[in-house]
This record gives structure tokens, C-alpha cells and sequence, in this order.
């Protein structure tokens, strides 16, 4: 792997992480949910992904694999608002 796929790796991580977390950003609005409520568990939730997007250009991230890892985690997210979602429909 040369750094130029893995910057990419990074940028488009970043782009995804992004989406998923205005994804929770537009559920808190819709159901009135403050954000610096850290007694509702998706607000902790989404804090923890907020730091953890954060990562994703720092030297805590050195590899295709770090990146996959995070990508796995915020897929898991997905998946849980997801459910929420079809819930309060």
C-alpha cells in the first residue's frame, strides 16, 4: 500500500464518519433530544464518535486496517439509529 491510497482512505473514512454523525445530529432534532444530555445513552454515543472521527488523521491511525476498525464501529452505529429510526416511524 502506498500513502497516497491510505490519505484516501482517510479522506473518504472522514466524508462517511461525517454523514453518519449529522445522521444523529438530524435524529436529536427530530425528537427533541439535547445534545448535551450525557445521561441519554446516544448522546454518549455520538460523543464517542465525534472523538473518534477525530482520530482518523491523527498518528493513533497508522494503517488500512486502523481505518477499517472505525469504519466497523460507525457502521455499528449506523445499524443502531437505524433501529431507532424504524421505531419512531
Amino acid at each position: 500500500m502506498n500513502n497516497d491510497d491510505f490519505y484516501l482512505e482517510q479522506e473518504v473514512l472522514s466524508e462517511f464518519t461525517a454523514e453518519i454523525i449529522a445522521d444523529f445530529t438530524r435524529y436529536f432534532r427530530k425528537n427533541k433530544i439535547d445534545i448535551k444530555d450525557m445521561d441519554n445513552p446516544l448522546v454518549v454515543l455520538n460523543k464517542k464518535l465525534c472523538e473518534l472521527k477525530s482520530t482518523i488523521f491523527s498518528d493513533k491511525v497508522e494503517s488500512m486496517n486502523d481505518l477499517k476498525i472505525i469504519e466497523e464501529k460507525f457502521l455499528f452505529a449506523k445499524s443502531i439509529l437505524k433501529e431507532l429510526e424504524m421505531k419512531v416511524a
